[in-house]
């Protein structure tokens, strides 16, 4: 998989979400991982576990 578009998605995904006025789920299957535990496979991008991290903390999904 190539992340090169990781941190641009992410960063689409918390510029719409900041917009939202009512509570919003966002949900679906973005083939990105944040630990390398969950990686099945010995490749691991860690700029894409990085980006996932930053901006699941920055959207306050996790504390």
């Amino acid at each position: 998989v190539n992340h090169v578009r990781s941190a641009d998605f992410l960063a689409e995904l918390k510029n719409k979400v900041e917009r939202c006025t009512t509570p919003v789920v966002v949900a679906g299957d973005f083939n990105l991982i944040r630990w390398a535990s969950d990686k099945s496979s010995p490749m691991l991008i860690v700029s894409a576990c990085v980006y996932l991290t930053t901006a699941l903390r920055t959207l306050l999904f996790v504390r």
